[in-house]
Order: C-alpha cells, then structure tokens, then sequence
C-alpha cells in the first residue's frame, strides 16, 4: 500500500502553509517566541486508529522519525506487526497515550463518530491528522475542540460534505475549518497519484484471484 499524505503532518506540524501565506506578505516568522515555534515529527509517540494496511505504512514511515506507535485495532487479538510498538483495542488508552493521532478508518456503522465530540475534548495539545473517512470524527467535537485550543491542530483530507455532480463551490464542512490557522485542508486527495491508482488495480485483480481460488475475498474491510 501506498503513504497517505505524508505532506499534509508534516505540513501541519510545520505550519508550511501558515508561514508560506505570511512569507508572501513579507512577514518572516523567524523569532524563538511561541507564536513562530513549530513542531517536529521526531520522537512522538504516535497512535493510529485503524490499524490495518495504511497504518501500518504510515507506521513503517514514522519508524524513520524515531516515533513510537501504538496502533488502534478493534480486534486486536494476538495481532503482531514489526511496525507498531503496540497494538491495543482500548481507544481511550491509545488517545491519551498519543501526541499525534492518525485516523485511518472506513465508514461502517461501528466507526462512524467514534472519536466523539467527549473524547475530542479531552485532547489537549494532541494532533489529529484524518485521511480514513470525515463522517468517523464528530464534525462539532473537532471544531470545537480546534476553536478552544484543545485540539494542537489538524490535518484533513476527509470531509462531511462532498460536491457530487454539483458544479457550483460547495463547502467540506457545515463549520468554518478553512477559518482556522492551525488546520491544514486537502479535498481527498492522499491517493491521486499514478503510483496509487495502479496499486488499486492491483490490488483489486489480487482480491478477485483470491476469490476465485479460495472462495474468500482478501482485503476485507476491518479496523
């Protein structure tokens, strides 16, 4: 599998965007006082919520940071993976064990607001960086807790709101994220990329063999 908008943490973290906009108004945020300080990636522990094949890659990319992960699987078991530090089905302890938190998760009826708005609230100073699904965090919970400086900050490339076949502007969100200076938006894009698009394909071949052989789909949705 592929690495899901790597640029989108890393730019978050870094305030790129922030510093980018101000840097085009002549404006150098280059002091060591709070309001220009940023972020590294290095030696956070990490929770992914969703451990499945797209986390254990962002998992295997974080190894590079020196970052410890703990990943998130509802059945967890005696699942093993070289890429996690630890893998746990208790959500509540991986979220507060976590300074940077990756969501991963498909849209079912069991993930849909299961990081809700009580368990939003009690991030502080904590990242959230979501490219699974939107409809899997509470749209008010996030806001809220970005907006009261609870949230650190956010990196989105999931959303609420989709255009479909409409051609006029629509809006990701029924709230004003894109007011916001510590989120960093992208329009679901983490697999646009001809690396991606032909990994899907394979992908889908391997799961029709497997069907065909084995009478079982392979890549069974599961978090």
């Amino acid at each position: 599998m592929w690495l899901k908008g790597q640029s989108r943490w890393l730019s978050l973290l870094g305030r790129v965007v922030e510093f980018h906009n101000d840097l085009k108004l002549g404006k150098w945020n280059r002091s060591i006082e709070d309001e220009d300080m940023w972020t590294t990636l290095q030696n956070k522990t990490c929770g992914i919520i969703g451990y499945g094949s797209i986390g254990s890659n962002i998992a295997k990319f974080l190894k590079a940071y020196g970052c410890r992960v703990i990943g998130f699987k509802k059945h967890a078991g005696n699942y093993n993976d070289n890429n996690a530090d630890e893998i746990s089905s208790d959500l509540s302890y991986v979220l507060n064990k976590s300074e940077i938190v990756f969501v991963c998760l498909p849209s079912t009826s069991e993930t849909k607001g299961i990081l809700s708005e009580k368990l939003l609230m009690n991030m502080k100073g904590k990242y959230l960086i979501n490219v699974g699904r939107g409809d899997t965090v509470n749209e008010e919970g996030l806001f809220n807790s970005l907006i009261n400086g609870i949230l650190a900050g956010a990196a989105l490339d999931v959303w609420y709101n989709y255009p479909g076949k409409k051609t006029e502007p629509v809006f990701p969100a029924s709230k004003a994220f894109w007011e916001l200076p510590n989120v960093v938006l992208s329009p679901h894009k983490s697999s646009h990329t001809i690396e991606a698009i032909n990994a899907m394909i394979n992908d889908t071949f391997e799961n029709i063999r497997t069907y065909l052989l084995t009478g079982t789909p392979g890549g069974i949705v599961s978090f």
